[in-house]
């Protein structure tokens, strides 16, 4: 009798061999990184990382297509990676006046900066909730530079 082999794998011999699907935004960063390289000279990931102001660990995981960036880091993201990191994931994109503020913040006088954040926050919170979105409190504008 002859024994053929089976060559279909369930779903389960998938989980356990950890047989990963690059992502979107996996493929995305993966992309940004070789082309960022081409701008920078062949600088490690370690280099993109520290440029990029997101632990290393976390961007080789990302760039592996384990886990995906959370609140915190996809406005940093977006700062050097661009907007089209929104759209990756199906978030709107803030509004360009946030990145303005943002890029200005060391300009307000620091006596005006407690009530900016103020302003700030509830401009931000009332976006996120306009749109949906749960959102982790920041205590100012300065926490998304």
């Amino acid at each position: 009798m002859h024994n053929s082999l089976n060559l279909q794998i369930s779903p389960k011999d998938l989980m356990e061999k950890e047989i990963m699907v690059k992502t979107e935004f996996s493929q995305y960063l993966e992309k940004f990184y070789l082309n960022w390289q081409l701008e920078y000279g062949r600088a490690s990931i370690r280099e993109f990382s520290k440029w990029l102001d997101i632990n290393h660990a976390m961007v080789i995981q990302w760039m592996n297509g384990n886990g995906k960036p959370g609140p915190k880091s996809i406005p940093k993201l977006s700062r050097k990676l661009g907007p089209e990191i929104y759209d990756i994931f199906d978030l709107p994109r803030p509004p360009k006046v946030i990145y303005d503020l943002v890029d200005n913040y060391d300009k307000i006088p620091e006596s005006d900066r407690e009530e900016f954040d103020a302003d700030f926050d509830k401009w931000l919170s009332d976006w996120f909730h306009d749109h949906g979105l749960n959102r982790t409190k920041r205590k100012s504008a300065r926490m998304l530079n």
